[in-house]
């Protein structure tokens, strides 16, 4: 279920999961974590960093790229407005969807907007990590719209106190879940005293987020205008202009003619800031519109004749029209036609590299080049983590997530002859400063034999972050219940109580095998 309050926007709900191991199937019942956004004012301004949840906190830093975002002149953006949003990828562990959308076209893009219709869009953990892997930057949404949302603005506006708080809610945000910044979508007029305070909380959201997150950006939608008017431009003017000069870009509206192009190309308000300009593209080609569809290509080719950068909104058409079976065929046809309009950037990363080239789904897991088991699923075990802002004397939030099982006649060991391999990672909170490493160990608490005594922890290995990868750990076969433990090192050489290091249980069990 989704929660209903600003306070947590992770929901959870019980789903039986059936993970092929071998010739056997482990079902595993466990609260599934759920990514929605915020609906309301009051939500935003309810949420707090220590309700929020870990899964959907990025992982990954944002990787440097070549060539730099500053000195790139014909920039992408993506704004992925997909059936609503918070489709399969609101399942932060992955979801066992057999047709999923899916995007692997970084090299092409310099930015990835999630767009939804909450007021607060805040990007799926899944969409921030591939990002930025690639060196691709991620913003949320903030929108309003309709008699709602000028009732919202009028609220958040009305004072330096109350612009600076919604201002600050947002940063805190986008630096707590790891993503880069904010599209500001603002669909409904403003009264004069609102109209007047938006530039100064632009300011001042993008000022805080250049100083909360690296490489922050704060972008600025085509709507209303310096009257409070809502009336789409299609390019920037003398009526917008002082929303552009306070924040980091513009994305115009999607129905511009090449004579727009012309115009804003000599226009003074924009010199020296053309790839801050981002061009509306929609794939859908609704309204009066220069390509779409499969023709997209040609809006391209024209926003990029006048040197300006191009926001294509809603790639997801592909997906939402086509046949669902041809998606990858369809997919790649889209962004083929695209790709003489594209330049090509890529992540700085040193030798040797490495690479699974996985996009991220698929219907079978191969180990080595040897087929492991037919179907993936989320991780069945992961346990809820909160996000703290100081890290506590103890351990806690010991969590385990991405579980992968493997199991075949080279999984066997003398002691668990129906073993296991298990792969998962670990994630913990801890005070860095106090460690030199952790130690990484795991035991069985109980096995099939239910006679059979716990067993003794046993070391795996070191940590030297508080974030573990386990790699084919042999484990008994199911059905069974480990232990896993994070025993922080000293440096102090004091050794910390037992009662202080970090546990959690994993349990799964088997059900009953079917004959060919």
């Amino acid at each position: 279920m989704f929660s209903s309050k600003g306070k947590d926007q992770i929901g959870t709900r019980q789903l039986e999961l059936n993970l092929q191991v071998g010739l056997g199937t482990a079902n595993v019942s466990l609260p599934i974590p759920i990514i929605c956004g915020l609906n309301s004012l009051d939500d935003l301004l309810s949420w707090k960093r220590s309700e929020a949840h870990l899964f959907n906190v990025s992982t990954v830093p944002l990787s440097p790229r070549d060539p730099p975002l500053s000195r790139t002149a014909l920039r992408t953006l993506v704004s992925h407005d997909m059936m609503g949003g918070y489709l399969d990828d609101r399942f932060l562990q992955g979801s066992d969807s057999d047709q999923p959308y899916s995007f692997y076209h970084w090299q092409h893009i310099d930015i990835f907007n999630y767009f939804t219709h909450n007021m607060v869009t805040i990007p799926p953990a899944g969409w921030t990590n591939a990002a930025h892997r690639h060196g691709v930057l991620v913003l949320g949404t903030f929108i309003t719209e309709w008699t709602e949302g000028g009732k919202a603005c009028e609220a958040f506006l009305k004072d330096e106190e109350s612009y600076r708080t919604v201002a600050d809610k947002l940063v805190q945000i986008c630096h707590c879940y790891g993503f880069d910044g904010w599209l500001i979508n603002i669909e409904n007029e403003l009264s004069a005293t609102a109209v007047k305070k938006m530039p100064l909380f632009l300011r001042y959201l993008t000022e805080q987020t250049h100083e909360r997150v690296s490489g922050g950006l704060v972008l600025w939608y085509d709507s209303v205008l310096e009257t409070g008017r809502l009336v789409w431009q299609n390019e920037l003017n003398e009526h917008n202009r002082l929303f552009f000069d306070v924040c980091d870009g513009f994305f115009t509206n999607y129905n511009w003619t090449e004579q727009n192009l012309e115009w804003m190309a000599s226009y003074s308000g924009v010199q020296g800031r053309q790839a801050d300009v981002y061009i509306g593209v929609d794939v859908f080609a609704r309204g009066e519109v220069v390509g779409g569809m499969y023709d997209t290509n040609k809006a391209l080719e024209m926003i990029r004749k006048h040197n300006f950068s191009a926001a294509i909104f809603a790639p997801g058409w592909v997906y939402e029209t086509q046949e669902r079976t041809q998606f990858r065929h369809n997919q790649d046809k889209f962004w083929s036609l695209l790709s003489d309009h594209l330049p090509i950037h890529r992540p700085v990363s040193s030798l040797p590299f490495t690479s699974t080239f996985c996009q991220g789904f698929g219907k079978a897991l191969y180990w080595r080049g040897s087929l492991k088991y037919m179907s993936l699923c989320p991780s069945p075990s992961a346990h809820g983590c909160l996000c703290r802002p100081a890290a506590p004397d103890r351990i806690e939030g010991l969590c385990i997530y991405d579980v992968v099982w493997l199991r075949g006649a080279d999984a066997a060991t003398d002691s668990h002859p129906r073993g296991l391999l298990l792969n998962a990672t670990l994630r913990w909170v801890f005070k860095p400063e106090l460690v030199t490493h952790y130690r990484v160990h795991w035991r069985r608490l109980r096995g099939p034999d239910p006679r059979v005594p716990a067993e003794p922890l046993q070391l795996v290995s070191r940590a030297y972050a508080q974030l573990f990868r386990l790699t084919e750990l042999p484990v008994p076969g199911p059905p069974a219940l480990l232990e896993l433990v994070v025993e922080p090192v000293l440096r102090s050489g004091f050794t910390l109580p037992q009662s202080q290091w970090g546990r959690a249980k994993l349990s799964y069990s088997q059900e009953q095998r079917q004959e060919d």
